[in-house]
């Protein structure tokens, strides 16, 4: 026979039996409990390896009430033992920042490239070349600076610079080398530019094997220079590496982004089995994928599913009623839906003991509220 109650106060029996202080079952609709083999790892955490009582995994999808007449007792297991899943998906969100950067490079030139002329009398030097100008931002540009180096036998140098002409030509003339023995000169020279070098950004991940043990997810991106037209182009090399640092998967694309910094396409989805999903939500009204803009915040945001084994630390209510399984790897599952029960007049119910009632007709039977959907719904906050 089913009694109904007003007061909250009820505890777990040895049989893992939710009762109230006579030992009378809680009513509610259960998950499905399932026997399970622990990992031995599970079983020695558990503190039994040879005489454990069963385990159980439980299936991790929301709860709704049944019926008010399917209701039945709700028993917890001692024993709840969550296997470990693999992450298949990794999301990640942010700025790539595409301002542009730039660097000294200093590029030895050919000996064919100059020729110099020494004047033994006045112990002068004379040097002229020419070079050809770069038509992007990764090469020589008139104005660069051109640096000669002479250096004697005995070790004594001299440094003259200048700087490139608009034809790529430049020249040095009657340097002195007074101090110098030139009857064994060595005469180098060299152009520093200042040019454009790739943006890199380094992405991380760690993600879960079948087996709970965790490898890292790294992305190397590098953006491609000079870009052409109002797009940015980033190269993308990802790696799987295992907890030694050996490399488990390498894949290799690209992301390409508009002109407003929004990601077009993208040639880079998967890594040794994980899914990359650098697109967002897909929401084509509100964009909130990988960008790449220039003087951007970075704010990156890296997701992935997948989790380690877990061994159950403790249960928990919520305030919509579930009974919460919380699990030593911080994940937690509803396991038990508690009854709330309703009747047309509340005051109606025959009391039978201390904080017991039952229904009579003057009650009406007990039901549970619904939403429009049909769904089942509490009025009340646990």
């Amino acid at each position: 026979k089913n009694y109904y109650t007003r007061t909250g106060t009820f505890d777990i029996d040895a049989a893992g039996n939710l009762v109230d202080t006579r030992g009378n079952l809680l009513l509610g609709t259960l998950a499905n409990f399932t026997p399970t083999t622990p990992s031995a790892t599970a079983l020695k955490k558990y503190g039994q390896t040879s005489s454990a009582p069963q385990a159980y995994t439980v299936s991790q999808e929301e709860l709704s009430l049944g019926d008010p007449g399917s209701q039945k007792g709700i028993t917890l297991p001692h024993f709840l033992f969550m296997p470990a899943e693999a992450t298949t998906n990794i999301s990640l969100k942010g700025n790539l920042n595409s301002t542009r950067i730039t660097d000294k490079k200093t590029t030895a030139l050919d000996a064919s490239q100059y020729a110099y002329t020494l004047d033994n009398t006045n112990k002068t030097i004379s040097l002229n070349g020419q070079i050809p100008l770069s038509t992007t931002s990764l090469g020589a540009k008139a104005g660069d600076s051109v640096v000669v180096k002479v250096k004697d036998g005995d070790g004594k140098f001299s440094e003259f610079s200048t700087t490139l002409e608009g034809d790529g030509t430049w020249q040095i003339n009657d340097k002195s080398l007074k101090f110098m023995d030139f009857a064994n000169l060595e005469v180098n020279a060299e152009v520093t530019s200042l040019v454009e070098v790739p943006n890199k950004e380094k992405l991380t991940s760690d993600i879960y094997n079948a087996d709970g043990t965790k490898s890292l997810v790294t992305i190397n991106l590098t953006k491609q220079i000079p870009q052409a037209g109002d797009q940015t182009i980033w190269d993308a090399v990802a790696t799987i590496t295992d907890a030694s640092g050996a490399v488990q998967n390498t894949a290799m694309g690209s992301l390409t982004f508009n002109g407003s910094g929004r990601l077009v396409a993208n040639t880079l989805t998967s890594v040794g089995g994980v899914n990359l999903n650098f697109e967002g939500d897909g929401d084509a009204d509100v964009y909130n994928g990988m960008t790449s803009s220039a003087n951007a915040r970075k704010d990156f945001n890296i997701k992935r599913d997948g989790y380690a084994e877990g061994l159950l630390s403790k249960y928990s209510v919520d305030d919509r009623g579930n009974i919460m399984a919380n699990f030593d790897n911080t994940r937690a599952f509803p396991v038990a839906k508690v009854a709330l029960y309703h009747f047309i007049n509340d005051q109606g119910v025959a009391k039978v003991g201390d904080n017991l009632y039952e229904a009579t007709a003057n009650s009406g039977e007990p039901f549970f509220y619904k939403n429009k959907a049909g769904e089942t719904v509490y009025v009340r906050k646990f």
